[in-house]
């Protein structure tokens, strides 16, 4: 509940908030409380009560993640972290009392800071400076600023701006909305998911825009006819009813009838991947169709074309069902792939014909798979038809969506090489075992799907490894990609190389008992060197290590090109283990399992682990200009990953069918249920505990452990019957809210997309 903060009864005209600190403009004067880096009065110790910054004589403030500006005078100050430039004064250095922005002058009438970047309105211009990786500054470039930049096309008649997370808007004169930057969930709301290095316009908002806000992956505006909200939906924080939406959707009024909201209980990210080509998903009720409808009877269904992006659909009716053709090749293999996010409640059925007036040829039933697939052979050139609907024909509404593509499946294998690098940081790791597990997994699935054990080198401080190799020591790993791999790849045989282990920046430990690390500078010379050989060898880099982004954006990167380089976490944040393994590379690599390529199997687990530890943000930079998670990446990235014919597995992962506390909480107590069902069996099913004081720890060169003095130890959940798990859980003792992490595994392996429950106490 509220609290007075002390001292300011009265007299606060403004107040702002960043992550870890909050400040108030009382009089012209600014006082701050928080974490003493950011209170701006060069404190040693953190300030619970508010401590003065200026006297005097500021106007305007606005506060970042972990930055605060203030227009004092006729410029502006800030203070605060200064990673990215963030601060203005042209350096990168952080700065515990207030720097001028350099290089800004005129009359300044706005002022906003964003995560790791500041803009300002100018002389009614907008200037902006600091992070640009994703084209936060809006002026075409994705190079980071340390000192303030004109944003493409907005050198007058700016009305209104605002730095969001990664992404900026502004409204111009005749009350127009535009925005740029990050656009992983339509938060720019132009339509798409396409990121943008310059404005563009919001769809629906050119004219009526009164007021503005950017959060995290999504955005709101005033207009006249009500409030709208777009981007990322996770716990239904556009107010509309919808699974997410990339233009302007309507918040609802709470007393309107007839609305069923995405549920919150089993909340995590439902964004549709990023595609070349943007699909829309439908709303909850009142029902609002997806971007195929009308597509109900086979004589309208639309044509897909092999290979093409996935296509977002729901079954927004009752009783809905959807169809869709492909033209196939005579003695080709196509596969049928469904995939049901977690929180869907889609339980698709896939029948496949070879005209509308022809009986059914093959069909997919199998109840509670988090997908659906089926695999056909064309006997001539021919239109295939598909037809896909929900076993129960009366579930449906805007949260009822899966995704559908179809592949052209190759007739053999075009086996390279694969690396595996098992890293090791300090004898006696507790998580030793999890980095082995995880390498020991992808050892498994690379043989499983014919790759022969002589193209696999396995390097592991552990001689004991399955398929072991050899040690993990610079000088091995240089041999095996600059000569062991020479004559296994090129021709379309790629080589891929896949390290897990601690990590700092733009470094990786290979084995920190003898003093072995890998470096950015080095592994890139490596690869240059074989592309040199074998020029047009096709490279695959998955990385799993904190910081490992900082392989792709760093002081060197090994993004190039033919190189898809793929990193469980970005430069700045660390990465999380999971109970056995890690939290991104199980979910990739069980992805991988099922056939699905590099880009599906990348954007399931980065929406996987985002859904549980937002500070882990997964990167995948594909066109190798050093810039991760574009459209054109994820289009390179899809056309690489088992896609033959023999990929076909028949085991699916468990399904986390639904997730909830069955009753109230009583002497801190509760009741966890799931609902988990699967095609082989259930193996195990368990709970993370996060209650309301968790801090994820800000740095950290090892992985982030699931258990520890942090987080109560995970607990099991027990089989009752009927699919049903159940543990009791008595540490429901802080007040807040706490997230209940439901986890499940079979006995082939295969982990289920894990379901978060929010618990308030």
């Amino acid at each position: 509940t509220p609290v007075d903060v002390v001292g300011l009864a009265e007299g606060v005209t403004a107040l702002v908030a960043g992550k870890e600190h909050t400040c108030a403009l009382i009089g012209g004067g600014v006082k701050c409380w928080g974490r003493r880096d950011f209170l701006g009065n060069d404190a040693s110790a953190d300030s619970a009560t508010p401590v003065t910054v200026f006297q005097s004589g500021v106007t305007a403030l606005a506060a970042g993640e972990a930055h605060t500006c203030v227009v004092v005078g006729a410029g502006v100050k800030c203070w605060g972290n200064n990673d990215d430039g963030q601060l203005g004064d042209g350096g990168t250095a952080a700065a515990q009392v207030p720097v001028d922005v350099l290089d800004l002058t005129g009359a300044i009438t706005g002022l906003s800071a964003g995560y790791g970047h500041t803009c300002a309105i100018v002389d009614g211009g907008a200037k902006c400076w600091g992070r640009n990786t994703l084209g936060e500054l809006g002026n075409g470039g994705t190079t980071s600023s340390g000192l303030p930049v004109a944003v493409t096309g907005l050198t007058s008649g700016v009305q209104q701006l605002v730095a969001a997370y990664k992404h900026t808007c502004a409204v111009v004169a005749g009350d127009a909305m535009l925005c740029w930057g990050a656009n992983d969930y339509g938060e720019l709301g132009d339509g798409t998911t396409i990121g943008r290095k310059t404005p563009v316009s919001v769809s629906g908002l050119d004219s009526d825009v009164t007021a503005m806000s950017g959060g995290y992956g999504h955005t709101c505006a005033v207009a006249n006819d009500g409030v709208k909200c777009w981007g990322w939906n996770r716990v239904g924080q556009l107010g509309d009813g919808s699974a997410w939406t990339t233009t302007p959707g309507d918040v609802i009024d709470p007393s309107a009838p007839n609305v069923t909201p995405t549920p919150t209980r089993t909340a995590t990210s439902t964004a549709t991947p990023p595609q070349a080509t943007a699909t829309p998903t439908a709303t909850s009720e009142p029902a609002v169709v997806d971007a195929y409808e009308n597509d109900d009877e086979c004589n309208v269904a639309g044509t897909t074309a092999a290979d093409a992006a996935a296509q977002t659909h729901t079954f927004h009716d009752a009783a809905d069902v959807d169809w869709l053709r492909f033209n196939a090749t005579a003695g080709r293999t196509y596969r049928i792939d469904v995939e049901i996010p977690v929180g869907s409640r889609a339980d698709v059925v896939i029948e496949l014909y070879r005209g509308c007036d022809q009986a059914s040829i093959d069909r997919w039933n199998e109840n509670f798979t988090p997908g659906a697939r089926l695999q056909v052979e064309a006997t001539e050139d021919e239109t295939l038809l598909v037809r896909l609907s929900n076993v129960d024909a009366t579930v449906a509404g805007g949260d009822v969506r899966y995704t559908v593509r179809i592949t052209e499946l190759a007739d053999e294998p075009d086996h390279g090489a694969l690396i595996i690098v098992a890293g090791r940081l300090r004898s006696g790791d507790p998580l030793q075992q999890n980095i082995h597990n995880v390498t020991d997994a992808v050892f498994s699935i690379y043989q499983a799907v014919g790759m022969p054990a002589d193209r696999i080198r396995y390097l592991a401080t552990d001689s004991t490894r399955p398929g072991w190799t050899d040690s993990a020591t610079t000088a091995n790993l240089e041999a095996a990609i600059t000569d062991w791999a020479v004559d296994l790849v090129g021709d379309g045989r790629a080589l891929t190389l896949y390290i897990i282990d601690h990590g700092i920046q733009d470094q990786l430990y290979l084995d920190g008992v003898s003093g072995q690390r890998l470096d950015t500078a080095q592994l890139d010379a490596w690869l240059d060197e074989l592309q040199a050989t074998v020029p047009d060898v096709k490279i695959n880099v998955i990385i799993e290590a904190c910081y490992s982004g900082s392989f792709i954006e760093g002081a060197e990167s090994i993004s190039g090109p033919g190189r898809v380089v793929i990193t469980s976490a970005n430069q700045l944040y660390p990465a999380w283990a999971s109970l056995t393994g890690a939290e991104f590379s199980d979910q990739f690599f069980g992805r991988v399992r099922q056939g699905s390529n590099l880009y599906s199997s990348f954007w399931e687990a980065r929406t996987s682990v985002q859904a549980r530890w937002v500070q882990q943000d997964p990167w995948l930079d594909g066109d190798g200009d050093g810039i991760a998670n574009e459209a054109e990446d994820f289009a390179v990235a899809a056309d690489r990953g088992f896609s033959y014919v023999g990929t076909f597995a028949d085991a699916w992962p468990p399904h986390i069918f639904a997730a909830r506390l069955t009753g109230p909480i009583q002497d801190a107590s509760g009741v966890i249920e799931a609902d988990v069902r699967d095609d082989q069996g259930i193996d195990d099913v368990w709970a993370v505990i996060v209650p309301p004081s968790y801090a994820p720890p800000e740095t950290s060169d090892e992985l982030v452990p699931l258990e520890g003095e942090d987080l109560p130890a995970p607990i099991r959940l027990q089989a009752v019957g009927d699919g049903i798990y159940r543990a009791t859980y008595a540490g429901f003792e802080e007040p807040g809210v706490y997230r209940v992490i439901i986890y499940a595994d079979d006995n082939t392996g295969l982990q289920a997309q894990p379901v978060t429950v929010e618990v308030s106490t």
